[in-house]
This record gives structure tokens, sequence and C-alpha cells, in this order.
């Protein structure tokens, strides 16, 4: 959790730092600051964090989306190709495996499986 908590400060401290403390905090940093009252105050707050960050799981809000995986980005990214359909990716990730080695395979080769111009589309899309 990227949470500052800063307890009380005088009234003439606040009106003078807080603003430039929250700036950098909340700005700069991009966490979170929470302003408390007195040390329970914070012990409750850090104790909250402490069994939120335990249920992260269950919270729905927490969860964040899964991300793809490197199969699937590869296959998005080889699709970015113009006229190289799902199916002619995953001939050339059959082949190859890896987006470097299709990049360093010859023209020929690669027109063996997905055609003499769309090899040439996919070698000027990656060196261009």
């Amino acid at each position: 959790v990227n949470t500052v908590v800063v307890a009380n400060i005088s009234l003439k401290a606040q009106n003078e730092h807080l603003p430039t403390l929250q700036q950098f905090i909340v700005i700069d940093l991009g966490m979170t600051l929470l302003p408390v009252s007195d040390i329970m105050e914070a012990v409750g707050i850090l104790v909250q964090l402490v069994y939120a960050e335990s249920q992260y799981n269950i919270n729905p809000f927490r969860i964040h989306p899964k991300l793809l995986s490197t199969d699937a980005s590869l296959l998005n990214t080889l699709q970015l190709v113009p006229n190289l359909g799902q199916i002619k990716v995953q001939a050339l990730l059959t082949k190859y495996r890896t987006i470097q080695a299709i990049c360093n395979a010859p023209v020929e080769d690669l027109a063996k499986i997905i055609g003499k111009s769309n090899a040439v589309k996919l070698v000027t899309f990656f060196h261009s």
C-alpha cells in the first residue's frame, strides 16, 4: 500500500507545510496522504490497511484485471501486421516461438508459412 500517515501537527505547521507535503506525496509520488489527529487514529488506520491487504483477493475493487499471457501478447502484437490473421500468426509462433526469432528469419522461410507478400509485409513492419 502506497500510503503516508501524517500525525497531528500544529495548526501553524499545518498551514505552512501541509500543502507542500500533500503536493509532494499525492501529485509527485502518486501516493495517498492520510492526516490523523492522534496516535490511536494512526494505529487504527494501519490495522485497517494491514487487514485490507490481507483480504486483497476478496475485495472486488482491489482485484486487478489479469495480464495477458505471453502467448496472447505475442499473438496480439503479431496481428498488428497487415493481413496477418490468427491462423498465420499461430503458424509463425509454432515454428519460431518468439518475435525476435520471427524478425531474424529470412523472408524465404517466412514465405513458406505465410506467403511471399505477407512475409515481405512482416519484414517491412518490423524493420521499418
